[in-house]
C-alpha cells in the first residue's frame, strides 16, 4: 500500500505549477477584484436588482391603488346587490333553476372582468 505522498505525487505530477504560481494567482485575483471593471459591473448588478425591486413595488402599488378605487367599489357594490337579488326575485316568479343558472352565469362574467380589468393597466372597471 502505498502513502498518501506517493499517491498524490502520481496524481499531480503533469500539472504545470511553477514556484511562484500562487503568488502571481493571488496578484491577478486581487487585480481583478479591485479593478474598474469589477467595481462597475457590481454597480451595475446592484442598479439592476434596485429597479426590478422598485418596479416590482409600483406594479403592487398601481394595482391595489385600482382595486381600491371608488369605481371598483361601486361596481362591485352593484354586482352583488344585483347576483343577490336576482335569485330572490327569479324565485317570486317560480322560475329558481334558471335564476341560479343565470347567477352562475353572471358570476363567471363578472369575475372574468374583474381579472381582465386587473390585468390591464390603466384600465376603468
Amino acid at each position: 500500500m502505498s502513502t498518501l505522498d506517493e499517491r498524490l505525487s502520481r496524481l499531480f505530477t503533469h500539472t504545470d505549477a511553477p514556484p511562484d504560481f500562487e503568488v502571481r494567482l493571488m496578484a491577478r485575483v486581487r487585480a481583478a477584484e479591485t479593478g474598474p471593471s469589477y467595481r462597475q459591473a457590481a454597480r451595475e448588478r446592484e442598479a439592476a436588482a434596485y429597479a426590478a425591486a422598485r418596479h416590482g413595488l409600483q406594479r403592487w402599488r398601481r394595482t391595489a391603488l385600482r382595486m381600491f378605487s371608488l369605481d371598483a367599489l361601486a361596481a362591485t357594490t352593484l354586482l352583488m346587490v344585483l347576483l343577490g337579488s336576482l335569485p330572490r326575485l327569479l324565485s317570486k316568479f317560480g322560475v329558481l333553476a334558471p335564476g341560479l343558472v343565470i347567477t352562475a352565469v353572471a358570476l363567471a362574467i363578472a369575475g372574468y372582468c374583474a381579472i381582465q380589468a386587473i390585468a390591464r393597466p390603466g384600465s376603468r372597471i
